[in-house]
């Protein structure tokens, strides 16, 4: 078996007082789920947890790829680092014995969160409770639709919305395809949608509560700490205010994960960004380049105005001044003739 294949296996185990041989029906009647892949992971981890060693599947990360209908097996990855972030595994890291094999990783299946058990479709209070976040995710949504509608003229269908509103704050967001770190960043945030958006997220000054409510969770991975913590390093005393700043952009465009966010903040570090003023500068460079690539790929020809010198501000001068020359040069060959026949 190769290095990749062996680093891609794992066992699973257990730490449940009460072991069942089906899928606990709590994790299907969660509401909380952001990805319905989760579930699914979940649901086949469990199985391998009864795994026989006879068996031929074989447990991998591929191997849950395949099970779970999906060719990447970083969304398989990601996915665990969720059931991670929810209390729902744990993962014990492998490694290579002193005789040179390699250990493979073992997720560790925990006891069933409360917050899991209370957010059930059977529970009313906690369906009511999620149906008013829908309802407060849709309405910005819809805003922030509208405000997309306000773009420059003439502009394409990538480039960032106008906002002429004075205050405003426009970041960057994700591309069509909402990947982190694209070409396509852009933002609009407005007082009238700052305040429907502070319906569906309270504020924070702190970058790891901020994220943990907008991803509705109370504890988040050591790793993801420290990345934050680190971010927010970088920005120094303006850290806090950036990195919520990127988790709204990420919030907008429905991908609150610290992957995208930390894309956002990886671009506005490149231009230089100080303070949460500093990005409309980024915009406003933003809108200029996607304007000349827009150009370009339209075949017009982008017009720079470079500085015209003196003898050419006045094209008319300078084709009269061309004809007197000529004219005396004419009047001087004419002489010379003469001259020439008297001779």
């Amino acid at each position: 078996m190769s290095k990749n294949n062996n680093q891609d296996s794992f066992k699973v185990k257990s730490r449940k007082k009460n072991r069942f041989t089906q899928i606990d029906n709590e994790i299907l009647d969660c509401i909380t789920f952001d990805y319905a892949i989760d579930k699914l992971v979940y649901i086949v981890l469990e199985r391998f947890n009864f795994y026989d060693e006879t068996s031929t599947v074989k447990p991998s990360i591929g191997t849950i790829a395949a099970m779970c209908a999906t060719k990447s097996k970083n969304t398989i990855r990601d996915s665990i680092k969720r059931l991670v972030d929810m209390d729902l595994v744990e993962v014990e890291e492998g490694g290579k014995k002193a005789n040179g094999e390699y250990h493979p990783n073992t997720y560790w299946l925990l006891e069933i969160p409360e917050t899991i058990r209370y957010n059930s479709i059977d529970n009313e209070v906690a369906v009511e409770k999620k149906r008013q976040r829908d309802r407060e995710r849709k309405n910005t949504k819809k805003l922030m639709k509208e405000e997309n509608k306000k773009v420059v003229k003439g502009s394409s269908k990538n480039e960032p919305p106008k906002n002429n509103e004075k205050g405003s704050s426009k970041n960057e967001l994700g591309s069509s395809k909402n990947e982190p770190g694209s070409s396509n960043f852009e933002g609009n945030n407005n007082t009238s949608f700052n305040t429907s958006f502070n319906t569906y997220i309270s504020s924070s000054s702190n970058a790891i509560n901020y994220y943990k409510e907008s991803k509705g969770i109370k504890r988040i991975s050591k790793d993801e700490r420290i990345q934050i913590e680190q971010w927010v390093s970088t920005f120094n005393e303006h850290g806090h205010a950036i990195f919520i700043e990127a988790i709204r952009i990420a919030i907008k465009a429905d991908k609150i994960e610290l992957r995208y966010i930390e894309g956002i903040l990886n671009k506005w570090h490149e231009f230089g960004v100080k303070r949460v003023e500093d990005i409309d500068a980024y915009t406003e460079d933003f809108k200029r380049k996607q304007q000349e690539k827009n150009n370009r790929s339209n075949g017009q020809k982008i017009i720079r105005k470079d500085p015209v010198p003196e003898w050419k501000s006045n094209p008319k001068e300078e084709l009269s001044g061309q004809a007197e020359n000529n004219s005396e040069a004419e009047k001087k060959f004419e002489e010379i003739m003469k001259q020439y026949k008297r001779a």
